[in-house]
């Protein structure tokens, strides 16, 4: 009697596991929602004033409180190429957004050539490329590519105001989008469309941008609302941008710089690339079709205005706030045609950004803006005298590295040589606000425990591509070569701490994870959760909380 209650017992657990199972929606949209320079630190200081999309997510998702990047000088290249290839710079080759080559030629993350990979403009090719050629390992979007279902198309897009970002998140087999700044118009290279598809034309011609004169940015909420009522938010003294939030702002009829785009640092930024985002969506996945896609977004309004305005100021805190209702109204346009139950969305981030350093200053905090172009003359003027070579360090600033001349270093003796390395490193950590400075055998050799901050060097160092001699700086110390606004060129919790938020509806929810995780684990768990092979150099585990359904 006993025996065959268990068997029924067994029974019954076996067929209500099996049913549930079946009932689990696989994704036919997913989403990868990664906010540029969106810190973790935001959330906890927002959370109040979120009435949309985060205060959805944050309610209902599997939220991931300590996720961090574990590089040392996070950046939009390297944040992007991580989260898609799921390992470090040191394996995908994309330490920054650019570095300088043996010549002292600055090289950047996409550059390719006009041959490989010309970039469309309106009417022609530029005589320029951009691809994801310096991107050394395979990403999520290629293995998604090259595991092609027999019986079902899938479609895999990234769309950003960066090229950078799209190309980073895109791979060698998705199809990038981005912004052109002179154009004002989004565009692709012939490495990834043999022509630019007419819906993105189309796109383009509707929303003509190249006519728009003037905008008004209007502040989401009312301006003595508490929802900005935080200190330094009006203040704009080491700002590299006037203020533009609530003004009519005149826009130039061409362009060359983001920066200096206010389309890019405003809500209307992350619009286009929503709307886009929809057009891209209804296009390839219409109502009824059994195709799937999975789609990179890339919102980079707040880092443009982050790096002008800091942290803490009116535009980056609105742009956040604007965000929130942006995303909420996106969902609803992308459920109309897709089910609710088959759209995983992901949110996360590429980095950090922590408050500019005078700022700081003001309030006790040793924080300082370090001009590393000033230290690079300066120990050039040093080994001209001492060792008698001159410029034997390249001026490019890509901080955490200093360049060497490799040519003019490597015909010297090796007395000669040592000479400089010794005299290059002695001034820096003479510097305050340098806490270690290495050279780059030193940081090859060296052996740290993971959670050491210094491992994450180690973790971004990349033979060829990183200087000579690497820099640590004390928290809130910043290297630069910019006299104002703010950066995130340290591993330190502001720049490194990031949101991670996975949400299915009935599948992947209502989980809050306070363990620490790493933003490598991303790429494997979304190919887990696809059931496709995981990039072939990422080794991390999945993200606690995912099963397979």
């Amino acid at each position: 009697m006993k025996q065959t209650k268990y068997i029924v017992l067994l029974f019954i657990q076996f067929f209500l596991s099996t049913s549930g199972a079946s009932a689990v929606e696989k994704p036919q949209l997913t989403i990868i929602c990664i906010i540029d320079q969106w810190a973790y630190h935001y959330i906890p200081l927002l959370h109040p004033y979120f009435n949309a999309a985060f205060k959805y997510f944050l309610n209902n998702g599997i939220v991931y409180h300590n996720a961090y990047h574990p590089h040392a000088c996070p950046e939009t290249a390297t944040g992007h190429a991580t989260l898609s290839t799921g390992t470090y710079a040191q394996n995908h080759g994309i330490i920054s957004n650019s570095w300088v080559d043996e010549n002292g030629n600055s090289i950047k993350s996409d550059k390719d050539s006009a041959e490989n990979a010309a970039v469309f403009s309106p009417t022609e090719l530029y005589q320029y490329g951009k691809s994801a050629a310096n991107i050394m390992v395979d990403g999520l979007s290629d293995q998604l590519v090259l595991q092609q279902p027999t019986d079902q198309k899938r479609h895999v897009f990234s769309i950003s105001l960066k090229s950078r970002a799209a190309i980073g998140t895109a791979g060698k087999l998705g199809k990038a989008i981005w912004y052109d700044t002179p154009t004002r118009c989004f565009t692709s290279s012939t490495a990834y469309f043999k022509e630019l598809p007419h819906w993105i034309t189309q796109f383009n011609s509707n929303k003509n941008l190249q006519s728009l004169h003037s905008m008004f940015w209007k502040p989401r909420y009312k301006l003595n609302s508490p929802a900005y009522q935080f200190k330094n938010i009006h203040n704009y003294e080491y700002a590299g941008s006037p203020q533009i939030i609530g003004k009519q702002i005149s826009l130039q009829k061409k362009v060359e710089l983001p920066y200096k785009d206010p389309i890019q640092k405003s809500p209307l930024g992350n619009q286009i690339c929503l709307d886009l985002a929809v057009e891209c969506i209804n296009t390839h996945l219409p109502k009824n079709s059994t195709d799937s896609m999975v789609l990179w977004l890339e919102l980079s309004a707040l880092d443009y205005a982050g790096h002008m305005y800091g942290p803490e100021c009116m535009e980056t805190i609105d742009i956040i706030y604007h965000l929130d209702k942006q995303l909420q109204q996106f969902l609803k346009q992308v459920t109309k045609t897709v089910d609710k139950k088959k759209l995983l969305f992901i949110l996360t981030a590429d980095h950090g950004i922590e408050p500019i350093p005078e700022l700081l200053a003001k309030r006790g905090i040793p924080a300082r803006r370090l001009m590393l172009n000033e230290w690079i003359d300066d120990m050039n003027k040093q080994l001209a005298e001492t060792v008698g070579v001159t410029n034997v360090l390249f001026p490019k600033v890509v901080p955490p590295y200093v360049y060497f001349d490799m040519q003019q270093f490597n015909a010297l003796e090796q007395e000669e040589q040592n000479t400089i390395i010794k005299t290059v490193k002695e001034y820096l950590m003479k510097q305050p606000g340098v806490k270690q400075v290495w050279y780059h055998t030193e940081l090859e050799q060296a052996c740290f425990h993971e959670n050491q901050l210094e491992s994450y060097f180690k973790n971004q160092f990349y033979p060829g591509r990183s200087g000579q001699i690497i820099i640590q700086t004390d928290p809130y110390n910043i290297l630069t070569e910019f006299k104002t606004g703010a950066s995130h060129c340290t591993p330190y919790e502001a720049n490194t701490h990031v949101p991670i938020i996975i949400y299915q509806k009935g599948v992947y929810e209502k989980q809050a994870v306070n363990e620490k995780v790493s933003t490598t684990q991303l790429a494997n768990t979304v190919a887990h959760i696809l059931n496709i092979s995981k990039p072939s150099t990422s080794t991390g585990q999945l993200l606690p909380g995912i099963t397979r359904s």
